[in-house]
């Protein structure tokens, strides 16, 4: 595999925990029941939770002993409150030192790991600015890696590789690498899945870099190695109804779409380990609608503290269903062939773990093939084609989109 080709490439075969989701609780603990049976639906054993200070004896903490009873694997996200990431003073520190011990106490041994921080790029949610965020950092090794407890971070959010070589180079410095890198991987700025980013450094650039989601995930994997970790986990991504609206006038539609070409790119770039949707329930961003108005200050991507509905007025959507199918596709499968051609297609064949062969078909947006160009009508009459939400089609398949 080329460390930095933007192409599709054969060969990774997909773990079975390569999947995840973000969960956070409510006021009402019969949402806790609910979130419980969502998982077990969706067929994934490992969630993700921030948690701060006045988690503590609260609705996250009741939420998280409830997960770990029914044997979820959680990757737990520590975070200090706002003002005193802002400041971060010594009475701070004390603070997050004595948060750090009781979290250690409590659930060192019951957690999957502990990640630190959350986008210390993104001050205006966060509160940190990279260097104390580092100081957070520091203080979390000193005090959680003397008892073996796995730690992740340094959770950059968006493509920023240069802020994830400041933060790692100084890590190492520190000789606190972590054990795990994480970052959420959006592309949502650049629209569609597939995309080139033009972001980075402005549309003359777009073509020569060609940084799509498969060359990022694989720079971040680059980078990673270089500082000595191998394993990186995405631990947020979605696209929000909001910014979908401005694009079509089937938000909902195409966010499952969306969500089924990015996890099979993902999945297959052979960079990732792991990748956390999330959020798992919120009106604007989640699989599951919970019917509340407006949005919190500091945006769930650094802090998804609540749900803020009512269990009553909650609506799955369609794109829980699609997230459901493809994890019990691609759990287990190995990937034999992967191809993207002209006009956006892509196609991939799989090798389930069940010993099957499993084909997944699409074009960019607004973008067409004929059927026929791919296979013979002999083959498409003896398959079972499903769609995105693993509903059998039982009409003449004349093309894919």
């Amino acid at each position: 595999m080329a460390v930095h080709s933007p192409k599709i490439q054969p060969g990774v075969t997909v773990e079975n925990d390569f999947f995840g989701i973000n969960i956070a609780p409510a006021a009402d603990p019969q949402v806790d029941d609910f979130i419980i049976e969502r998982l077990q639906e969706l067929g994934l054993q490992h969630v993700r939770m921030n948690f701060t200070y006045d988690s503590l004896d609260g609705h996250a903490e009741r939420l998280l002993q409830k997960v770990i009873a029914a044997d979820f694997k959680v990757l737990l996200d520590l975070i200090p409150p706002f003002e005193d990431a802002k400041t971060f003073t010594m009475a701070a520190q004390q603070r997050w030192i004595d948060f750090l011990n009781t979290i250690a106490e409590k659930y060192g041994d019951k957690v999957m790991c502990i990640e630190i921080g959350s986008t210390p790029n993104r001050g205006r949610w966060s509160g940190f600015e990279p260097a104390d965020y580092l100081i957070a950092w520091r203080i979390a090794n000193e005090q959680l890696k003397p008892l073996g407890i796995t730690l992740a971070g340094p959770n950059v959010s968006d493509f920023e590789p240069l802020c994830s070589i400041q933060l790692l180079s100084e890590m190492q410095l520190q000789g606190n690498v972590p054990d795990i890198y994480t970052n959420n991987l959006f592309v949502e700025r650049v629209i569609e899945p597939e995309a080139f980013d033009h972001r980075v450094l402005g549309r003359a650039m777009t073509n020569v870099l060609k940084l799509n989601l498969v060359k990022k995930a694989r720079v971040l994997k680059a980078i990673g190695h270089d500082y000595g970790v191998d394993n990186i986990i995405c631990t947020y991504k979605c696209w929000s109804s909001k910014r979908l609206r401005r694009w079509t006038v089937a938000p909902e539609r195409k966010k499952l779409d969306y969500l089924i070409r990015y996890l099979v790119i993902a999945a297959t770039t052979g960079a990732l380990g792991k990748v956390y949707w999330g959020p798992l329930i919120c009106s604007r961003d989640g699989l599951i609608n919970d019917g509340s108005t407006g949005y919190p200050v500091i945006d769930n991507v650094t802090f998804y503290k609540q749900i803020r509905g009512d269990l009553s007025d909650f609506e799955i959507r369609e794109a829980f269903y699609a997230y459901a199918n493809i994890i019990k596709l691609l759990s287990g499968a190995t990937c034999t062939q992967a191809v993207n051609a002209d006009k956006g297609f892509h196609h991939f064949i799989f090798d389930t773990k069940e010993g099957k062969q499993l084909h997944i078909a699409w074009t960019t947006d607004r973008g067409c093939i004929n059927a026929d160009l791919l296979y013979t009508k002999a083959q498409l009459e003896q398959c079972q084609v499903i769609d995105a939400l693993g509903e059998v089609i039982e009409e003449e398949i004349l093309s894919f989109t």
